[in-house]
């Protein structure tokens, strides 16, 4: 089903961008609106404490409920089509390098204990 495929291959990049994995730049289909889709469904339906019943929210649900330590590697969200699609969800373009934090990535892991972000300049800073 084209839907799950979509969804699946979202949920991945998301996972590849929050544990510091490096991703498979090849892939195609990566929609930018797949992702933001699936984050602000996750987002809104937390505000509103609202419960999902279909399969795909579910997984991304448990995933984001889980995670606990955030990685990010700015390296990777700068680098190749696919990872600027996915960026694009959790940095400000008009500013370099800066990542949304308080909109994003903190509503998104609720259980997050610290994040790693690595600059690619052999630096990584700790927030916890």
């Amino acid at each position: 089903h084209r839907s799950y495929k979509n969804s699946l291959t979202a949920i991945q990049a998301v996972q590849e961008v929050f544990e510091g994995i490096a991703g498979n730049d090849t892939r195609e289909g990566i929609q930018s609106k797949s992702i933001r889709l699936l984050i602000s469904q996750f987002i809104s339906n937390r505000a509103k404490r609202i419960k999902t019943t279909d399969y795909m929210s579910q997984i991304f649900n448990r995933y984001c409920d889980d995670l606990q330590h955030v990685h990010l590697r700015l390296m990777d969200l700068e680098r190749g089509k696919t990872f600027e699609n996915i960026a694009d969800n959790f940095m400000v373009k008009e500013m370099c390098r800066t990542i949304k934090l308080q909109e994003v990535i903190i509503k998104l892991f609720p259980k997050c204990k610290d994040i790693t972000i690595e600059d690619g300049l052999n630096k990584q800073f700790y927030i916890v």
